[in-house]
C-alpha cells in the first residue's frame, strides 16, 4: 500500500503576547493544549481536524491572536484532546496470526504465484479485513482496495491508483485510467486485493478480471458469503471470473476456539496466567465472532470491570449481559 509522505514536526509556541479577549484560565489552557501538542508531535493541522476547528481560526486561537472570546474554541480543543487521550489508553491487543488469517495468507500466496484469482469468502466478524491488512502491510507489491457500497468501476480504478501510487492522467476519463493501471502493473508481481468484493458494481468486478488478464498480476476477491453466490454459479455472469480463481476454500463461518483462546492469553497478558473458566465464559459469549471478541467483550471488561475488580466468570457475565446484552451459548 502506498505510504503518505512523514512531515517534519514543528513544535508550536506558547505566545508571549495576548489578544486583551484572553482570560488568565483561556491563556493557562492554551499552554495546556501546546504542551499536549509538542509531547505527542501532532501539528497544528491534525489537532484543528480533530476537534473540529477551522484551520485558520484554530491558528489564531493558538497563538494569542484570537479577536474576540476564544473560550469556544479552547473547549472545543481541550475536549478533542481528552477523548484522543482516552484512545491512547485503550491496550492494543496485538495481531494474532489465526486461522483465517493463515488461509488469507495462503490465498493471497497463491493468487500472486500463478498470476490467478483467489476467492477468501468469510461470515462478517471473522477478520478477514485485519488479516488482508497485515498481509499488505508484510508483503510489498501489493495494493489493497476496501470497497464501498456500489463502487462504480471509476472509482475502483481511482482507489487503485491511489493505493498504488499509479501516475494517471488528473482528468482522464474511465479507459484512460485502466490503460494507466495496465501500464503501472504489467510485468511486476504486483498482488491486487479486493475486500469486499461482493459490494462493488457488476461492471467493477468486470475491470477487475481484465487487469488480471491484460497485466498478468494475481487477484485476491475477499467478501461475504454473498461472493460465493455472486461468482459461483456456471454459465453465470461472472464465469470468467470463476474459471479463472486457482484458490477458492470453503466459505469461512468463524473462528476456531484455538484463536479465541489465543486472542484472550494476548489481551490478558497482564493478568498473568488464565483459568480454563475464564477462556470458556469469553468463547461462550463471542460465539466465534473475531469482531466480537475483540471490538466489544475485550474492552468492556477492561473498561467496566478490570479498573475495580479481577477478571472472573463473574465479571465477564456482568459485563457481558449488562453491557453488550448477549447471552451465552453452550457449545
Amino acid at each position: 500500500m502506498a505510504k503518505a509522505p512523514q512531515t517534519q514536526f514543528k513544535p508550536l509556541l506558547i505566545p508571549t503576547e495576548w489578544h486583551e479577549r484572553y482570560t488568565d484560565k483561556d491563556k493557562s489552557d492554551v499552554g495546556q493544549i501546546v504542551q499536549w501538542a509538542n509531547d505527542n508531535q501532532h501539528q497544528q493541522v491534525w489537532i484543528a481536524r480533530l476537534s473540529r476547528v477551522n484551520g485558520t481560526t484554530f491558528h489564531q486561537v493558538i497563538n494569542g491572536k484570537y479577536n474576540a472570546s476564544p473560550r469556544k474554541f479552547i473547549n472545543q480543543v481541550l475536549d478533542a484532546i481528552a477523548t484522543q487521550s482516552s484512545r491512547d489508553d485503550i491496550k492494543q491487543i496485538p495481531f494474532v496470526k489465526t486461522s483465517v488469517a493463515q488461509l488469507a495468507n495462503s490465498v493471497c500466496k497463491r493468487a500472486r504465484t500463478y498470476s490467478a484469482f483467489g476467492i477468501l469468502p468469510g461470515a462478517v466478524g471473522t477478520g478477514k479485513s485485519r488479516a488482508l491488512q497485515e498481509y499488505a502491510e508484510a508483503n510489498r507489491n501489493t495494493i489493497l482496495v476496501e470497497a464501498d457500497p456500489s463502487m462504480t468501476a471509476t472509482a475502483l480504478l481511482d482507489e487503485v491508483i491511489a493505493e498504488g501510487g499509479i501516475t494517471s492522467p488528473r482528468a482522464g476519463n474511465k479507459q484512460a485510467k485502466f490503460r494507466a493501471v495496465i501500464a503501472a502493473l504489467k510485468g511486476t508481481d504486483t498482488l491486487l486485493i479486493l475486500d469486499e468484493a461482493d459490494t462493488v458494481t457488476p461492471q467493477a468486478l468486470h475491470y477487475i478480471r481484465r487487469i488480471r488478464d491484460k497485466a498478468q498480476v494475481g487477484i485476491v476477491l475477499a467478501g461475504t458469503q454473498e461472493l460465493q453466490s455472486i461468482i459461483a454459479p456456471v454459465g453465470g455472469e461472472f464465469d470468467q471470473i470463476r474459471s479463472r480463481v486457482n484458490f477458492w476454500p470453503r466459505t469461512v463461518r468463524s473462528i476456531t476456539r484455538l484463536d479465541a483462546d489465543a486472542i484472550i492469553t494476548s489481551a490478558f497478558e497482564d493478568q498473568g496466567e488464565l483459568a480454563d473458566d475464564i477462556f470458556n465464559a469469553l468463547w461462550s459469549y463471542c460465539c466465534g465472532s473475531m469482531r466480537l471478541l475483540v471490538e466489544a467483550l475485550i474492552p468492556a471488561i477492561r473498561d467496566y470491570g478490570l479498573k475495580n475488580h479481577p477478571l472472573s466468570v463473574e465479571l465477564i457475565k456482568k459485563v457481558a449481559e449488562e453491557v453488550l446484552n448477549l447471552h451465552p451459548v453452550k457449545a
